[in-house]
């Protein structure tokens, strides 16, 4: 909820400065209203399915405002901005206006800057930690199957990778060049740190075109990302509070309990005694499948479902769905009141961005426990998160106070680099250690079948209505899995999945931490064409993602429904000579027999 809420936040108050500098004399009631139209434009509309396809006309518009931009400003020109975006213009300005001491030289035209060595490693953990703990983004992977979305994970990253270096740069670097040309910066202070650069510049250079592409991008990105935060905070209330403590389908179950019977459910595949759960499974399930066809028919209000195992469960559900519903229209609705609430805080985008997120950072380190160590108790993951967070708090008030103004000027202060780096190694290092010595005094896992049963734990999570087996049956079938899942099952089935997330990762952090700052920490003040080759790959690999964002979708659904077409053709086929071939047969009635076995499959 909090990673959500701090989500929210920065998108509220980076649209607001966008819309700010866009339209004249807008109030805050407007700008929350049209962002809260945003953020639950489509979010109620086909749940997370139709969520994939809009957010690919979003991705798509974004790179392709981003390189419209891009092209309209460095490479396509006119007369009159050309002094200002010019490879030429951008590199004078960035050797000739003065930059912090703390920069190699005084230069902006540098990597080598203490600041950015900071801010490098607090970046590290800030996106970590909020990806690692944002509702809406385990939503996103729990949605797609393991085996598909790993790769889809890591190549979303590696596209939107240069999406904001190639714009901030550009962006920046022509400030620069403008604010030269002036005399003086044509920004203040605050209005730098409330995001309202890019913006500013697009506007200045390209006038109402300019408008029009950062808001194209910046209502794109508003609508994907703010609906998949709507639907995580919606479902946080309602499945994780609600149902878990409010209203259960069932009361008082165990971990390792049917929901359906509350009996104890089978958790290896050796029989044993005892009062085990014999719940038929909804897959094949006629009743069921009379219930399916009938609430497709007279709606969810109408339906009254007659399987006597699993109507009363598919009743329960719908009613958390339509609870869900309602939840999503009134998050939406308080986004404006919130939205208005954090605008009278002053609070500038710079701080919401990095400075929230020091709240986010301590639970790292115990939600990546909980889901690797079987050792890891409630007592140890709470304590340790808690404290965590007191020791981030602490580190960032204690060395924002030392800077000039103290906490006086808290938003400044305790956003510089040590703040956050302090706050940001204090609630890491203490979140863990807490968890992991609380864990060990409180654990009671004594061998190895005490850690087989903790992990049975999350087979649980296993809906009875949509089971495993109907999810990942294609993985199933391969897999030769019996007739009981375990968690070493699901380890077997998507062994390769974890095997692609471990390379992949480690060859990311080698990239990104190791090889690539090598490069650029190589030169010290960059020459004209080393800082033209670093302008010029950030736009050259811009524009390679935004083909491939563009083109490469549609061609895979294309060619996905082309194979459906054509295995629905030879089935198709299949029957029809099975037909003629029953109506021959000396023996009609075995011949009829197998039809109905290949139809039902």
């Amino acid at each position: 909820m909090t990673s959500s809420l701090i989500v929210c936040t920065s998108m509220l108050l980076a649209g607001k400065s966008a819309l700010e500098v866009l339209t004249k004399d807008v109030n805050n009631e407007f700008i929350f209203l049209v962002l809260a139209f945003l953020f639950g434009s489509y979010c109620m509309i086909g749940g997370l399915g139709t969520t994939f396809y809009i957010s690919y006309f979003n991705t798509a518009l974004t790179f392709l405002s981003v390189t419209v931009y891009v092209l309209y400003t460095s490479y396509f020109p006119s007369e009159e901005i050309k002094e200002y975006s010019s490879m030429e213009a951008l590199y004078t300005a960035a050797v000739c206006v003065e930059a912090p001491e703390t920069n190699y030289e005084q230069s902006h035209a540098t990597f080598r800057t203490e600041s950015g060595l900071i801010y490098g490693v607090v970046l590290l953990f800030m996106a970590t930690s909020i990806s690692f703990t944002d509702q809406a983004n385990w939503q996103s992977r729990i949605a797609a199957k393991p085996s598909e979305g790993v790769l889809g994970f890591f190549m979303a990253a590696y596209l939107w990778l240069m999406i904001a270096p190639c714009l901030s740069v550009t962006a920046t670097t022509t400030y620069f060049a403008m604010s030269l040309k002036n005399g003086t910066h044509l920004l203040s202070e605050s209005e730098i740190d409330n995001g309202y650069i890019t913006p500013f510049v697009m506007n200045f250079l390209l006038g109402e075109t300019g408008g029009y592409l950062l808001l194209t991008m910046l209502m794109m990105a508003l609508m994907s990302t703010g609906s998949g935060e709507v639907m995580a905070i919606s479902s946080i209330v309602v499945y994780d509070i609600y149902k878990t403590y409010i209203n259960p389908f069932r009361q008082n179950l165990s971990p390792t309990s049917c929901v359906l019977c509350g009996r104890q459910k089978h958790l290896s595949e050796l029989k044993m005694d005892g009062d085990f759960c014999t719940c038929s499974s909804s897959i094949g399930c006629k009743s069921c499948e009379v219930d399916i066809t009938t609430r497709a028919c007279v709606g969810v209000d109408k339906v009254a479902y007659t399987c006597s195992v699993h109507g009363d469960y598919r009743r329960y559900e719908d009613g958390l769905m339509h609870y869900k519903s309602w939840c999503m229209v009134w998050v939406v609705i308080l986004i404006v009141p919130y939205g208005l609430l954090i605008s009278e805080t002053n609070m500038n985008v710079n701080w919401a961005t990095l400075g929230l997120q020091i709240l986010t950072c301590p639970f790292l380190m115990p939600l990546f426990l909980t889901i690797t160590w079987s050792k890891a108790t409630a007592k140890g993951v709470i304590s340790g998160g808690l404290l965590g967070l007191s020791a981030s708090i602490s580190g960032m008030l204690i060395m924002g106070s030392r800077y000039e103004g103290g906490l006086s000027n808290f938003y400044v202060n305790t956003a510089q680099d040590y703040s956050l780096l302090t706050a940001m190694l204090a609630g890491f290092v203490v979140s863990g250690v807490v968890s992991v010595i609380v864990s060990l005094c409180t654990h009671t896992i004594r061998s190895e079948a005490d850690a087989i049963l903790e992990w049975a734990k999350t087979i649980n999570i296993d809906n009875p209505i949509n089971p495993f087996r109907l999810i990942y049956e294609e993985e199933f079938a391969k897999a030769e899995v019996g007739d009981i899942i375990t968690a070493k099952t699901m380890d077997k089935v998507f062994r390769k999945a974890k095997l692609y997330a471990g390379v992949l990762g480690s060859i990311s952090l080698v990239i990104f931490v190791v090889v690539i700052p090598a490069i650029a920490l190589n030169s010290g003040v960059l020459s004209f064409d080393e800082f033209t080759a670093w302008i010029k790959g950030y736009q050259t690999y811009c524009f390679i993602c935004t083909f491939v964002v563009v083109v490469l979708p549609p061609f895979e659904e294309g060619y996905q429904i082309w194979l459906r077409y054509q295995k629905n053709k030879r089935n198709k086929t299949s029957l029809t000579t099975m037909d003629e071939m029953a109506i021959t047969s000396p023996d009609p009635v075995d011949m009829r027999a197998i039809i109905i076995m290949v139809r039902s499959r």
